[in-house]
């Protein structure tokens, strides 16, 4: 027997080496782990669950896009997707007619060293180890919106597209893209590529760059140039570390969540130099304090008047920066078409007094410089309304009010509310009717209500059941009854009363034949008015029930019955 496993097991290793040893691997489907070296060829199918331990090659012609690859991947053919953990040698361009239609590497997750190789192509992939790129990085027309490198990159090649999460060290030629760190340059960058592009010991910004992740911008004699009108964004997670001589005459702006510091330089700037800080953003270091330019936060701009704000459109910026021009509007016209007047608008700082007016109008359009701290624009209107009353009164359920409106515009100018009377009832009233449940009856005395409120007498969660139970089962009887006071409730067994009855119900103690319980409710001094529970009861008693009652009573553990329910 043992003999026979340690056989099997030998045969099994055979033939699952013998799956993945060949040299070329085509025109079959792969899942399950491969440990040899291997070459996919066209037509192989990798599945999900596919793992390679040992070094693959794919072929031209050949695609691949699942499986998990542990160990070096030289690709000629095409990467639609799949992970990969160690090394990737990138030699094919793809799909080239004349028209780029797909690349080498097209997709795909990639945590080990890239390479792309001379007159290689990469349209798409996420690349998290290291990117080499000898080729060109462009994003074809096959669906594919460029790389994603959160990795640094060695750009020899040409980079056309793609977003750029880390440090871009470019030697060769950058046409466009996403950069949203350093492009250490020695190489050529297009004018049209937004970034902060370092020259030698320089940097400077082109165009309007985001900052997504941390940027540290340092060196020994290093130096950092933000030329008026360049604006510099740093997003939520981004963190911009000037830790070299600064000069700012642009913009730093930044977002929610997003950090500035400054520890290793100097900070200067021109007339134009602004660093912009918002609520939930920080600026922190040691030349944080020196720079004089700074807005540290966004400054409310909060619009008052002596009418209700829903009574005309009023349009202006929620908040904005020291010395930004802040323009506002408003409409007096429309629905409340000549019932308001404008009498005239105030801009004040701060709070509201004459010593801090900023501006005075009564021009329909206007704007101001903002100051460095919070802002009041007041709205002065003379009402002019034509003043009508109506009056509802109220109901036994419905409110009422009183209310006054203007009989041009239609605006609400009060409103009083009166509260639902609630009805009044006359007394009750006994029903005689046998074949009605109702007991009795009270009718509301308002006027024009006439509501009739009624009392039933009523078993509630019963209905008539017919029940099979066990042989020497005990059933325990209840009611639930929904009625006055003075209704009594009256028990039957098999049409008698049961002595052990009372209010609440009574018991029925290990039974053995068939019987039928009726629960009756009355309702008191009223004939015929009642409601009925009945239960027919069928107890199993054949020869193997009573077999099977005589062991269960020897070990107490005979069935209990409760509303009909087995416990």
């Amino acid at each position: 027997m043992k003999t026979s496993k340690k056989l099997l097991s030998v045969i099994l290793a055979m033939l699952m080496v013998a799956s993945c040893a060949s040299t070329a691997f085509a025109a079959q489907s792969f899942s399950g782990i491969c440990n040899e070296d291997i070459t996919i060829s066209s037509g192989a199918t990798i599945a999900d669950d596919a793992v390679f331990n040992g070094k693959v090659t794919v072929a031209s012609g050949a695609t691949v896009e699942k499986g998990t690859f542990n160990a070096a991947v030289i690709n000629n053919g095409t990467i639609n997707g799949g992970a990969f953990k160690s090394t990737v040698t990138n030699n094919s361009e793809g799909l080239n007619i004349g028209v780029q239609l797909s690349c080498g590497i097209n997709g795909g997750t990639f945590s080990g060293a890239v390479t792309n190789s001379t007159g290689a192509t990469i349209g798409g992939g996420t690349f998290n180890g290291s990117l080499i790129n000898n080729g060109e990085l462009i994003a074809s027309v096959a669906n594919v919106t460029g790389a994603v490198a959160n990795c640094s990159v060695n750009n020899i090649g040409k980079i056309s597209a793609g977003s750029y999460y880390n440090t871009v060290n470019n030697s060769g030629t950058v046409n466009s893209g996403a950069f949203y760190n350093v492009i250490n340059n020695s190489g050529t960058v297009n004018s049209g590529v937004s970034a902060i592009i370092k020259n030698g010991n320089a940097y400077t910004v082109q165009g309007a760059p985001t900052i997504a992740s941390k940027v540290t911008l340092s060196g020994k004699d290093a130096t950092f140039n933000l030329p008026k009108g360049s604006v510099v964004t740093a997003i939520e997670n981004g963190q911009l570390d000037l830790n070299c001589p600064c000069t700012i005459n642009g913009t730093i702006l930044l977002s929610k969540g997003a950090k500035l510091t400054s520890n290793g330089g100097s900070l200067t700037s021109g007339s134009n130099g602004t660093i912009r800080v918002p609520a939930e953003t920080s600026f922190s270091g040691t030349s944080a304090s020196k720079f004089d330019y700074i807005t540290y936060r966004e400054h409310s701009i909060k619009v008052e008047s002596n009418v209700e704000a829903n009574q005309f459109d009023f349009a202006v910026s929620g908040s904005a920066y020291k010395d930004a021009t802040v323009s506002y509007s408003f409409d007096l016209s429309g629905t409340i078409a000549g019932c308001l007047i404008l009498n005239n608008i105030t801009i004040y700082k701060g709070r509201k007094s004459d010593s801090n007016i900023i501006a005075m109008s009564k021009d329909r359009v206007n704007s101001f410089t903002m100051p460095d701290e919070d802002v009041i624009i007041y709205i002065d209107c003379v009402a002019n309304h034509n003043e009508k009353t109506e009056h509802k009164d109220a109901t036994c359920t419905a409110d009422g009010y009183d209310r006054t409106y203007c009989g041009t515009c239609k605006n609400e100018l009060s409103f009083k509310k009166i509260d639902a009377l609630g009805h009044q009832f006359s007394g009750w009233v006994r029903n005689a009717d046998p074949g009605s449940k109702m007991l009795k009856s009270r009718t509301c005395t308002r006027p024009g209500c006439g509501h009739v409120e009624k009392s039933y007498i009523e078993i509630k969660g019963y209905d008539n059941q017919n029940v099979t139970v066990d042989y020497k089962s005990t059933l325990t009887f209840n009611y639930n009854v929904s009625a006055p006071d003075g209704c009594y409730v009256q028990w039957q067994l098999n049409g008698n009363s049961p002595v052990n009855a009372n209010d609440n119900g009574f018991t029925v103690t290990e039974a053995t034949d068939n019987f039928k319980i009726k629960a009756i409710v009355y309702g008191t001094g009223v004939e015929g008015i009642r409601d009925e529970y009945v239960v027919n009861v069928t107890v199993k008693h054949g020869f193997f029930d009573k077999i099977i009652a005589f062991f269960r009573g020897l070990f107490k553990s005979l069935p209990v019955y409760i509303d009909n329910v087995k416990q």
